[in-house]
């Protein structure tokens, strides 16, 4: 009886170890995945930071403008002279 739990325990030990092995592989494999998933995240992060910076921008962009045309509509009188002339 004894023997045979001693060859079970053996038994059960190489399958751990075969497993745990396979495991080491598979994440061995698996790192250029994983560094290059996290290239992805960085420049994904970096892409959506850009995308609000745009946004941003051309919204303030528009509001000028609209600035523009209002200041444009509410002169009278252009000033013909040169800027020599205002200084």
């Amino acid at each position: 009886m004894l023997v045979q739990k001693k060859r079970q325990y053996s038994d059960i030990d190489d399958r751990r170890q075969a497993s745990k092995n396979n495991v080491d592989s598979i994440q061995i494999k698996l790192e250029p995945i994983d560094s290059r998933l996290e290239f992805i995240a960085k420049e994904s992060s970096k892409m959506v930071d850009f995308q609000r910076r745009m946004d941003r921008l051309t919204n303030e962009c528009e509001a000028l403008k609209k600035k523009i045309r209002d200041l444009t509509a509410t002169i009278e009188e252009p000033f013909e002279g040169s800027e020599d002339e205002l200084k």
